[in-house]
């Protein structure tokens, strides 16, 4: 008597050789992610109602070199950055999928994170419960009336657990963290294919104002103490690079007219180049 199909069966036919649908919808996610664009348009639907891919041959061969070496992700992420397709700078291209690097904003997850990696202050590890961090006053007061029991948002105990990758930040439906929310961060109530990338005031004013962008321009500042080039550090912690000759020149300026080596820091935050990828 055969045996009815159960689950195993179902994922045994997903990751078949003879089925190419899986290796292709996880080409194309991963795709997305480094070029800000599927080779299909519609991630969420390869059905008949979705997009046609741009480049078929591309995302066909992407697929056999995922299935081929034995579904490794590491393989696939290589093969795509190493490419002088990811490498180029931004400009127009007559194909500008593949022909050029489109200009990208870092995730609102990646904007935290960038801000503790600069400021030297991002806890690494690894693994582990999530993380609560304090809420800002305005934010606890509309999510937690004074009706309701105390304790309902308990902190980590560790502060230094504060500092982890955003990665590791508890997720609760109704509580939002401003940088994160304004950065187009989704929603937990559904599916995101794909994600918004929005430009409004709010997002200028959290990183020049916010209490997260202030608090680690300071210890930004601090950890730069005893730094021979500071101007130096504070570009090639942040942006990657050294400073142009004006830039320098500016900054230069800036500390010896009694301008708090905080606020440099801080404007570091706000440059294009430190939450956009070109």
């Amino acid at each position: 008597m055969t045996k009815p199909a159960d689950r195993r069966d179902l994922a045994k036919w997903l990751t078949s050789p003879d089925n190419p649908l899986t290796a292709r919808v996880i080409v194309n996610r991963l795709w997305q992610q480094h070029f800000g664009r599927g080779l299909v348009a519609t991630p969420n639907d390869f059905g008949t109602r979705g997009d046609r891919p741009t480049h078929p041959e591309l995302l066909d061969y992407l697929a056999r070199e995922l299935v081929e070496h034995g579904w490794s992700l590491k393989h696939l992420h290589r093969l795509m950055v190493t490419p002088a397709a990811y490498r180029q700078a931004s400009g127009p291209q007559p194909d500008p999928l593949v022909g050029w690097q489109a200009r990208r904003r870092l995730d609102a997850e990646a904007v935290r994170d960038a801000m503790l990696a600069a400021a030297g202050t991002l806890n690494r590890k690894l693994g582990g419960p999530s993380v609560r961090v304090p809420l800002e006053p305005e934010v606890y007061d509309l999510i937690f009336t004074e009706g309701e029991p105390v304790g309902l948002w308990p902190l980590t105990r560790d502060p230094a657990e504060f500092d982890r990758r955003s990665l590791y930040l508890f997720a609760k439906r109704n509580v939002r963290q401003p940088l994160l929310e304004a950065f187009d961060l989704p929603d937990t109530l559904g599916s995101c294919a794909m994600r918004g990338v929005s430009t409004f005031a709010p997002q200028a004013l959290i990183l020049m104002n916010g209490p997260l962008a202030r608090g680690q321009a300071k210890r930004f500042a601090t950890s730069l103490a005893g730094a021979a080039d500071r101007v130096g550090e504070v570009y090639r912690r942040s942006v990657g690079r050294g400073p142009s000759s004006a830039e320098r020149a500016a900054c230069d300026d800036f500390l010896a007219n009694g301008g708090p080596l905080a606020d440099l820091c801080l404007a570091a935050f706000n440059l294009n180049e430190f939450v956009y990828v070109e």
